[in-house]
């Protein structure tokens, strides 16, 4: 069989996660010889398919033996361009994939039927309006203003 190389993915791709959620970016490759997949992340670390991380879930970062990247509650600092090198007798090639940290939407939680909010606008002579909130506790005499 001849000396051959394909990553077999786009060249290129963008993923959005949330605030600690755990990841996977697939790293697809065929070759003779078997191609040794390496990652490298956005800090320049690099992270090989038969490294120390290989596989290991106590690891935040670690690649698993289909050559995917699985990195454990990603944060803002996981941001960034991720870079998948296949290589063997043939050469390397390359994908990126860059992931985007989203924060998850705020949670509105209503008042509590036991609290009453009173609001005033005051108007001040520049005609910047400021205002207060004062909330009293109608069960129990708690009053904040």
């Amino acid at each position: 069989m001849p000396i051959c190389l394909v990553v077999l993915q786009p060249r290129f791709s963008e993923v959005t996660a949330y605030l600690g959620e755990t990841v996977q970016f697939e790293c697809q490759s065929q070759g003779h010889p078997q191609p040794r997949i390496t990652w490298v992340l956005p800090d320049r670390e690099i992270v090989h398919s038969s490294g120390p991380t290989h596989g290991n879930p106590e690891n935040k970062v670690s690649v698993l033996p289909n050559g995917t990247l699985h990195m454990k509650s990603v944060s803002h600092m996981d941001r960034g361009i991720y870079k998948c090198i296949a290589s063997n007798a043939a050469g390397a090639d390359t994908i990126s994939v860059r992931l985007t940290i989203a924060a998850l939407p705020p949670i509105i939680h209503s008042i509590p039927h036991s609290l009453l909010m009173d609001i005033t606008f005051l108007y001040s002579l520049m005609g910047h309006s400021m205002f207060v909130v004062s909330l009293r506790q109608m069960q129990g005499g708690m009053n904040a203003q």
